[in-house]
């Protein structure tokens, strides 16, 4: 364990040598939260973190740091976005 200063706030931490940067716990919280009025049922990546961390209900945090969340696109727009390549 290594001691330095937050690379977002400042504040002194405590922190691991595998880590990459050193970042406090209030920031590594709020660098989890995702987009308001939203959760991880709007992310894209719903089914890879249901399977990696067997998420049981919604989620305001990302079990990722830092957050990974990207909304999910609706079907149709998916399905046009597709076809195009197609052709």
């Amino acid at each position: 364990m290594c001691r330095g200063e937050c690379a977002y706030c400042g504040k002194e931490t405590v922190y691991y040598d595998s880590q990459t940067e050193d970042v406090c716990e209030e920031c590594v919280e709020r660098l989890r939260q995702l987009p308001l009025g939203k959760s991880c049922t709007d992310c894209k990546y719903l089914l890879r973190c249901s399977s990696f961390f067997g998420i049981l209900k919604p989620s305001r945090l990302c079990d990722f740091y830092p957050s990974r969340f990207t909304p999910s696109t609706p079907e149709k727009e998916e399905t046009k976005e597709n076809e195009k390549e197609w052709i």
